[in-house]
């Protein structure tokens, strides 16, 4: 092969979505919706008020950075306030940074080749807290208090207690309106951003196609693919 000549892997990477191969302008990233799990809730109340993985789907970034940075719910890189982990290799092992916050560490894990595991604690009054059961932190697994039936009627959070024969009041995950619940919604969605978001998505760049949720929209984020936001296909009928 000629000097000048390069393999397509050295200015391609595939798209994640489409499976085809992209110019490299940016990083590659891997988009994920992530279902929310309800079984340890059901369990505890013996009901099952949702299926074991459930809506809502939440989004999470993977991207490389200086090793792999994994971004929880958002697909937004520089979104430097939400939750990451940073990893990095290191010669005989792993080290995992844990920023629950976006902020600075809160402590960190190491896993060694050899199958050894250690947590460590930062300094400081947000450092990590290390428990010995999952019950001690059972919020884990309560439902946001402006979405829970189970939210004490005083809290500010939560919508106002619907009068008498009356639909219940619920926030739309998009609009972020309260909304009576008619049994139309889709997931966190009310019945209007449902129909705006409804049908086929396409990516401007790749061709890529697809809807709402597998395209990567979430909630009040419209779908985006190869670093472009998708487009919504309307149909002229």
């Amino acid at each position: 092969m000629p000097a000048n000549e390069q393999t397509p892997a050295d200015d391609f990477y595939v798209c994640t979505k489409s499976g085809a191969q992209q110019p490299i302008g940016q990083d590659p990233e891997l988009r994920l919706l992530v279902p929310t799990y309800f079984g340890h809730r059901n369990c505890v109340l013996g009901v099952e008020e949702n299926e074991e993985f459930d809506n809502p789907h939440v989004p999470v970034l993977v991207r490389p950075a200086e090793g792999v940075r994994v971004v929880l719910g958002t697909h937004d890189y520089e979104d430097y306030h939400a939750p990451d982990i940073q990893i990095e290799r290191r010669p005989k092992g792993w080290a995992i940074f844990l920023h629950p916050s976006g902020g600075d560490p809160s402590g960190y894990v190491y896993f060694l080749d050899d199958g050894r595991s250690f947590l460590v604690r930062e300094l400081g009054s947000d450092a990590i807290e290390v428990i010995d059961e999952l019950e001690v932190v059972p919020e884990v697994d309560d439902l946001p208090a402006k979405h829970s039936k189970l939210a004490a009627t005083g809290d500010s959070n939560s919508p106002p207690p619907a009068a008498a024969g009356e639909p219940e009041m619920r926030e739309c995950g998009r609009c972020e309106q309260l909304v009576a619940d008619s049994g139309d919604w889709y997931g966190d969605l009310c019945p209007e951003c449902a129909d705006a978001t409804d049908g086929d998505w396409i990516c401007p760049r790749c061709g890529a196609r697809g809807d709402f949720e597998s395209m990567g929209g979430s909630g009040a984020g419209d779908p985006e693919c190869c670093g472009n936001p998708c487009e919504r296909i309307v149909d002229d009928d």
